[in-house]
């Protein structure tokens, strides 16, 4: 007898119950051989659901091991970024940028909130809530303007390296 899907062997149970072509007899035989057949293939599919559970919970430890992979490769990229930037900083000379060696060195100046409470009000954007115009006081302490609370922190960037 060839294999059937669930789908077929309930469809031959609903067709052998609704035969006017067989005895009471012959229904009863019929029906007996399939519901056993369909026992079967129903322990198949809980065999085979019970193995996809094996399956998931190997492939969420791969993924949690993948993951813990790139968590590590990230920080070994950013220990190669501070690499550069200290390399540049012992040896005073920028990279050899080229087509070939796309990093560069560029400082970036980023806001240090010394004392949040010293800062003037104009200094404060009204969006939903008062929060600091970071990006202006960035322009104004470029600019040589002193600002009580604040000062100018230059950081060494990479560029080149994402």
């Amino acid at each position: 007898m060839p294999k059937r899907t669930l789908n077929e062997i309930s469809s031959e149970i609903m067709l052998t119950q609704n035969s006017f072509e067989l005895t009471e007899q012959e229904i009863d035989e019929q029906l007996d051989a399939l519901h056993t057949e369909l026992h079967k293939k129903e322990n198949g599919v809980y065999w085979f659901y019970r193995s996809m559970d094996k399956k998931v919970d190997l492939a969420k430890e791969y993924k949690s091991k993948m993951d813990e992979a790139i968590k590590k490769m990230k920080y070994t990229q950013e220990k190669l970024k501070r690499l550069v930037v200290e390399a540049y900083a012992a040896s005073g000379q920028l990279p050899a940028h080229d087509e070939f060696n796309p990093i560069k060195i560029m400082e970036m100046g980023k806001v240090e909130i010394l004392d949040e409470n010293k800062i003037p009000d104009e200094y404060y954007v009204e969006k939903i809530e008062t929060r600091l115009d970071k990006r202006r006081i960035l322009e104004e302490l470029k600019e040589g303007t002193e600002i009580p609370g604040v000062r100018l922190k230059v950081n060494k960037h990479v560029r080149g390296l994402k």
